[in-house]
């Protein structure tokens, strides 16, 4: 409700931080925005398609000219999700982890699917014999590097561990991306003398 909404801006911010303006100060001395914005009326709406739809979203109202005023009195979001698709994609490299060697060794896996990521979960399996020597790194095909191990754990063997949006916080950066291309885990060994072998790793991607 407002009493010149030519005074008015009205924008909705998306959970990946991406804006989209509504209404710029258009209609003049006409009363009250009671309307339903979309990506046919709206096309600039069209351009969150494919990103996550879980988060916070949030509508910014604000008033630009002095005398007029109102009260923001209900608004409302309506999403269509794609139905999800798992993909699941495993490698089992047994590769020797160089030691003392920043540069580590590589492994990838190609997803040929397009799609946008909705939840990533990697699952790695390797031995060595003093973890808190290694560093862990998720590569997405974006070249985004995702540090999901990093020389924690001590004189402990091996690990053997899921990593999520959850426990590496990280990984939320991915979400929203494109899942196609090649994905590349890193292990790399930082000390002298223990050693070890990346035996297996998996993608868990939801689109």
């Amino acid at each position: 409700r407002h009493t010149y909404i030519g005074d008015l801006r009205v924008s909705l911010t998306a959970p990946n931080r991406t804006r989209v303006q509504l209404h710029e100060r258009s209609g003049a001395s006409a009363d009250d925005l009671v309307k339903t914005y979309d990506a046919r009326t709206t096309p600039a709406l069209a351009g969150l398609a494919g990103s996550a739809a879980g988060g916070e979203w949030r509508l910014t109202v604000s008033d630009h000219a002095r005398r007029d005023v109102g009260q923001l009195r209900r608004w409302q979001l309506e999403i269509a999700l794609a139905a999800a698709t798992a993909l699941r994609k495993e490698t089992t490299p047994f590769l020797d982890i160089p030691d003392n060697d920043p540069r580590g060794v590589d492994s990838s896996i190609s997803i040929g699917r397009s799609g946008t990521v909705r939840d990533l979960e990697v699952s790695v399996d390797l031995t060595h014999t003093w973890i808190g020597d290694l560093i862990i790194e998720l590569i997405a095909p974006s070249g985004r590097t995702v540090r999901l191990h990093q020389r924690g754990g001590g004189s402990q063997d091996n690990i053997i561990r899921t990593y999520d949006t959850t426990s590496v916080g990280a990984l939320q950066n991915l979400i929203g991306t494109q899942a196609r291309g090649t994905w590349t885990l890193r292990v790399s060994d930082h000390a002298g003398r223990d050693v070890g072998k990346l035996n297996r790793w998996a993608l868990n991607i939801t689109l």
